[in-house]
């Protein structure tokens, strides 16, 4: 019985990953459709997890959608049930083209592929908030095929495509967004210890985690009453727009230190996103404590960056600056910064105002327990059990080094338990000798003793 339950269960979670085309037989025979069309999940808008939809499938006009589109009108969705837009990728964004349809009056929007090989992930662009109807990528071969058959039925006035789709109930996140907050004035070393701890988890599985850092600063109040056009300020950047707690007290670094830092740790992550961690890293490593921030992190910029990506980030660094006119030259203590300000309005709108803060798919969290953290992404991700499995024992992940002094512990325990018991074995068999002939002496001593009496007696 329970084997039965099961198989009904993987039956119906692989069919409710499916598009089934109800009628007409003529477009069914033409795909092969009897265990339904496979598709993706568009990661645009609202996603119905658990809703059923059903209805007609109608072209859009123009097929790709980027222009004015005809509006279905009430009569087609009494008679017909919702209306289904189908059109294909391409020319302009699936923003645009959801948008649109949307507008149009569809309820659904169905992609039809413009390449061979369907993506991982439908949904590039992130999500449209303004959109609220759902929408599906299939196949070029099976879209196509349904195009051209609604096509034929136009010219002789006929749309009898009808369809159904089940959005599964149960769904994991094909994609993580982990936004992690932090700031360059780190003296506890707890940014540094989890970005070490984690790193190799986002960077094994960077295909499903979308990982951003980002930069917490604050904003000078007295500053902001005299329009931030004093540079005076020696924990601010930019007028007071931009600032940072001193770091140091009565030593030799600022917050605006700090705050170039972080500024310059941005133009690290845009110009190459894989060494940003040996960065980060190695500056918490050789710079927390060092007497002149630059000095020290052009240093370890160096160590690990070639010319070219040098020149690059001393440009975004440069140009992130505004000029107030084009007769001055910048002043990063005055000017406004593109890159802070982002970061600056993009901190406000989450009202955060301390460090560090994780974002797991926009819900914040404090705690940085990467057991926990991990064992949440594990169970979103549609991440293989052996991924997963890598991080045991508190989800740590074991280096190579861990791994060869575990193989010699347990090397040295068997070893050691197989001399013990070839130890005891050779006790007992020299116990077993010895016995033997103890018992041998006794034996022939009783003899000895018994052949004198017999002596005796015959005397």
């Amino acid at each position: 019985m329970i084997l039965i339950a099961l198989l009904l269960f993987a039956y119906f979670s692989v069919c409710i990953s499916k598009l089934s085309i109800i009628a007409p037989e003529t477009l069914t025979s033409r795909i092969d459709s009897k265990d339904g069309l496979n598709y993706k999940i568009g990661y645009f808008g609202k996603i119905q997890y658990g809703v059923h939809l059903f209805g007609h499938l109608y072209l859009g006009n123009p097929i790709d959608a980027c222009h004015f589109l005809r509006s279905f009108n009430e009569q087609e969705f009494l008679e017909n049930g919702h209306a289904i837009a189908i059109v294909r990728r391409g020319t302009c964004s699936e923003k645009t083209k959801i948008l649109n349809l949307e507008k149009s009056g569809a309820k659904m929007v169905v992609f039809v592929n413009n390449q061979d090989s369907m993506p991982e992930y439908f949904g590039e662009e992130g999500n449209i908030e303004e959109s609220r109807i759902p929408s599906i990528l299939i196949s070029k071969n099976d879209g196509e095929k349904i195009i051209q058959f609604l096509e034929d039925q136009k010219k002789v006035k006929k749309n009898s495509v009808f369809i159904s789709l089940s959005f599964p109930s149960d769904h994991k996140k094909e994609i993580i967004e982990l936004e992690f907050w932090m700031s360059s004035s780190d003296q506890k070393r707890v940014v540094s210890a989890f970005l070490k701890d984690i790193k190799d988890f986002i960077q094994l599985n960077q295909n499903s985690i979308n990982f951003t850092p980002h930069y917490v600063t604050w904003t000078c109040g007295i500053c902001r009453v005299h329009n931030f056009n004093s540079g005076n300020n020696s924990e601010c950047l930019s007028g007071g727009r931009y600032c940072a707690p001193d770091p140091d007290s009565r030593g030799p670094l600022f917050g605006r230190d700090i705050v170039l830092e972080d500024l310059r740790k941005k133009c690290v992550w845009n110009v190459d996103k894989n060494l940003w961690w040996d960065y980060i890293l190695k500056f918490e490593d050789k710079c927390l404590s060092h007497s002149n921030l630059n000095e020290c992190s052009l240093k370890v910029l160096k160590d690990l960056y070639n010319v070219d990506q040098l020149n690059d980030i001393s440009k975004c660094l440069n140009e992130s600056f505004v000029q107030l006119s084009k007769e001055t030259q910048t002043n990063r203590a005055i000017d406004d910064n593109i890159l802070l300000k982002e970061e600056k309005d993009l901190q406000n709108e989450l009202d955060i105002s301390s460090f560090p803060v994780l974002f797991i798919n926009q819900k914040p969290t404090s705690i940085l327990q990467l057991s926990s953290i991990i064992n949440i992404m594990c169970k979103e991700l549609k991440l293989t059990t052996g991924q997963c499995q890598n991080y045991f024992v508190g989800y740590h992940r074991l280096t190579k080094s861990e791994i060869i002094s575990i193989t010699i512990l347990i090397g040295s325990i068997i070893i050691f338990g197989l001399l013990l018991r070839l130890c005891f074995k050779r006790i007992s068999i020299h116990d077993s000798t010895s016995l033997s002939l103890e018992a041998g002496n006794l034996v022939s001593e009783y003899f000895r003793l018994h052949d004198q009496t017999l002596e005796d007696e015959n005397k």
